[in-house]
C-alpha cells in the first residue's frame, strides 16, 4: 500500500512541475528568484538564470524580455541592455575592466 501511496505522490509532484514548466518562467537573479506567468503556453525557457545576461541573451529569448516587461520587471531587462551598451562603449575606447564602475 505504501508503494502505491509514493506513486500517487510522484505523479502529484511531477505533474506540479510540468504545470509550472509549461506555464511560468522561473527566472534567478544573483539576489532572488521569481515566477513570470508565460505569454505563450510552452516549454521554452522553464529556468533560466539572468544573473550575467547581456544584450545577446535578451535579443536570443525575446518571449522571456516581454513577460518580465509585462509582469513588472523590465527594469532588470533595462539594468543588463545598458549594461551591455556601457561595455560595449568602454571596450571600443579602450577602458579596461578593472577600472569600470
Amino acid at each position: 500500500m505504501s508503494r502505491l501511496i509514493m506513486l500517487g505522490a510522484g505523479i502529484l509532484i511531477g505533474g506540479m512541475c510540468m504545470y509550472t514548466a509549461f506555464h511560468y518562467h522561473v527566472v534567478a537573479t544573483a539576489e532572488t528568484y521569481y515566477f513570470i506567468p508565460k505569454q505563450e503556453t510552452q516549454l521554452a525557457d522553464a529556468y533560466v538564470n539572468i544573473s550575467e545576461w547581456g544584450i545577446a541573451e535578451w535579443t536570443d529569448h525575446p518571449a522571456l524580455a516581454v513577460a518580465m516587461q509585462k509582469a513588472g520587471h523590465g527594469d532588470l531587462v533595462q539594468q543588463a541592455v545598458q549594461k551591455g551598451l556601457f561595455d560595449e562603449v568602454f571596450d571600443r575606447i579602450g577602458v579596461r575592466p578593472q577600472t569600470r564602475q
